[in-house]
């Protein structure tokens, strides 16, 4: 299946991997993980337990978990003072999704000890957190443009940032390179109409041709599986375009087809539905936040600064489009 992960954008982007760094830093510095990789299933620390403070005092909200027979309703429950530096600790993994109360239950009374255990919650962490950022990234990508530039980052599309503020003085704002969060201009790529009467080929021919003239070849089409699928069928009846494409699979595309050299891949996000991108990774960058410089608290550390609490589910990393002019965006595709 041909479809975008964190570790394949990343590998367009040629940059420091963001999946290997994100679960580096995550299996070192959050406790859960070195519980079960020291065969301990508990750590006290001041507020309490920490599991059982995840259990009690997370953000559950809009969560019903379940386990053993109880129901715990969100609504029920507080997060008292004591607890609330254990809180920031744990914010990461309160999603029922991913591990369910009976799991944590099981995790509190020592049940589950196994490196194999953490590896497994671990994985859907990071396939979770691939797909969310998935779908905001194509959001971003769509907004209005007001300036040619546009420096996004994880922790522009989880949270709303904007007033967050420096964890040293509690008072400056928060940068990507030199750029404040709270004024970054909403931008878009260059925009294409689909042209009905025209096949699906001729209108990436049009726009392939007009963005390589301008800025260089697109090195990566992305679509949804639909028009992807329709690609596929009308390349091999009509114009052999199609071939298996050692490229996307290079950048951890499973499945891949190729428009004219350039790996045409699939998303199942819903966010690409009726839309083809066409991207130029000479224009696309990651760079690491200057102030955070993605690093977490050590696990030992009970911490309640912003910056952990963003980096427990942000990788840190902020995405620069040098140019959006040389992103290609094709609507209304049908």
């Amino acid at each position: 299946m041909a479809e975008l992960t964190i570790t394949t954008l990343n590998a367009l982007v040629k940059e420091k991997p963001i999946t290997k760094g994100f679960v580096e830093q995550v299996y070192t510095y959050t406790p859960i993980l070195n519980h079960f990789k020291e065969g301990k299933a508990m750590y006290t620390v001041k507020g309490g337990n920490r599991i059982m403070a995840s259990i009690q005092f997370g953000n559950l909200v809009g969560k019903n978990w379940t386990g053993s027979g109880v129901v715990v309703d969100p609504t029920t429950l507080t997060r008292p003072a004591i607890a609330s530096e254990a809180w920031y600790d744990w914010a990461f993994y309160n999603n029922a999704s991913i591990i369910p109360y009976k799991e944590w239950l099981l995790v509190q009374k020592g049940a589950y000890t196994l490196e194999d255990y953490a590896k497994m919650i671990l994985k859907k962490l990071a396939e979770s957190t691939a797909r969310d950022f998935e779908g905001k990234f194509f959001n971003a990508w769509n907004s209005s443009a007001t300036t040619p530039n546009k420096v996004f980052g994880l922790h522009q599309l989880i949270y709303n940032v904007d007033d967050l503020t420096d964890a040293n003085d509690g008072t400056t704002p928060i940068y990507v390179g030199d750029v404040k969060i709270s004024e970054l201009p909403e931008w878009k790529s260059q925009v294409d109409a689909y042209d009905t009467t025209k096949s699906l080929i001729l209108n990436l021919m049009h726009s392939v041709n007009t963005v390589t003239h301008k800025w260089g070849k697109p090195t990566l089409i992305l679509t949804s599986q639909a028009i992807y699928e329709e690609y596929c069928e009308d390349a091999y009846d009509k114009s052999g375009y199609l071939v298996k494409d050692e490229i996307a699979t290079k950048l951890g595309f499973s499945v891949g087809a190729s428009f004219n050299g350039i790996p045409f891949v699939f998303s199942e996000s819903s966010a690409l539905d009726g839309t083809i991108y066409m991207f130029n990774n000479n224009y696309l960058k990651f760079v690491v936040h200057p102030d955070a410089n993605f690093k977490l608290s050590p696990w030992t550390q009970v911490s309640t600064t912003n910056y952990d609490y963003i980096a427990l589910e942000d990788t840190t990393y902020s995405m620069i489009v040098s140019n959006r002019a040389a992103q290609v965006k094709i609507t209304g595709v049908t």
